[in-house]
């Protein structure tokens, strides 16, 4: 299984995500409900939600690099591993809702980050160089948290709208055999 970079144990997280993607799928599923149903009217606790997948991403990228060359057998340590990026989510989630207008940025980086996924995964792979990747997310996420930035409740609700509908749908791709990453 080559995904990601061989050297960090990535690899080792997705192969425990798909371990365990019943309750990973679940609880995407909650957080994508409550985004689709509430993502404007709840704001604060949209922007905590935001904070807490932001963080707790870069919380399993800081942690995973610190395991090079290491497959990791464990389910223990990838539970605490995965609990202790969670924590720091949280935290960062927590920050988030002290300065709004950084939430609201948050929530416009991570909507262009899913948006230039999604285009890598449909267009972007036909250029056979990650450049045109990189161009998309850095454009895409300038422009998506400059926009959050002014604050508009329309943008914010397609924003929460459209990660709702990611977060419903990505799941799937747990349970369907040969769907891409």
């Amino acid at each position: 299984l080559n995904q990601g970079c061989p050297e960090l144990a990535i690899n080792s997280f997705w192969k425990f995500l798909k371990s365990n993607s019943i309750v990973f799928s679940i609880i995407l599923w909650i957080c994508a409900i409550f985004l689709l149903v509430f993502g404007y009217l709840g704001i604060r606790m949209t922007i905590l939600l935001y904070g807490i997948f932001t963080g707790s991403f870069f919380g399993v990228l800081l942690i995973a690099e610190s395991y090079k060359n290491f497959d990791l057998e464990s389910n223990g340590l990838f539970i605490f591993t995965v609990c202790l990026a969670v924590f720091l989510g949280f935290l960062f989630g927590i920050s988030l809702l002290t300065i709004p207008k950084l939430g609201y940025v948050n929530i416009g980086v991570l909507v262009g980050a899913i948006f230039s996924l999604l285009l890598q995964n449909s267009v972007l792979y036909l250029t056979g160089s990650l450049l045109a990747f990189y161009i998309t997310f850095g454009v895409t996420g300038f422009i998506m948290a400059v926009i959050a930035l002014m604050e508009l409740k329309n943008f914010i609700i397609v924003c929460s709208s459209f990660t709702g509908a990611f977060l419903l749908i990505r799941p799937i791709g747990f349970f369907l055999m040969g769907y891409p990453n």
